[in-house]
């Protein structure tokens, strides 16, 4: 499935490190990277930018700390926002 999404252009390929960990020089997961908006609140709605990405748990189990590497970008694994039996989702700050 993940090569699916690859040749689709709706995921990526990445490099995770685990933290503390030494970063590899080969991609090994795919992730699903979202650039968007988050709007906070109910009254006096604010809205930010954040960056989200989903890893698929059969490659890579990620944790918080952990850095992810797309290309020329590099971010730490922030905060987990889901997760269920085949992705994990993480904001991304960096």
């Amino acid at each position: 499935m993940s090569r699916a999404f690859l040749r689709s252009g709706q995921a990526d390929s990445g490099i995770y490190t685990a933290k503390g960990g030494t970063p590899g020089t080969d991609p090994n997961c795919t992730v699903m990277i979202d650039r968007g908006v988050q709007v906070l609140g109910e009254f006096g709605e604010v809205v930010g930018h954040r960056v989200v990405a989903n890893f698929l748990r059969a490659e890579v189990t990620p944790e918080q700390g952990g850095t992810l590497t797309v290309g020329t970008e590099t971010w730490t694994l922030e905060k987990k926002t889901s997760e269920d039996e085949s992705l994990s989702e993480f904001v991304l700050n960096g």
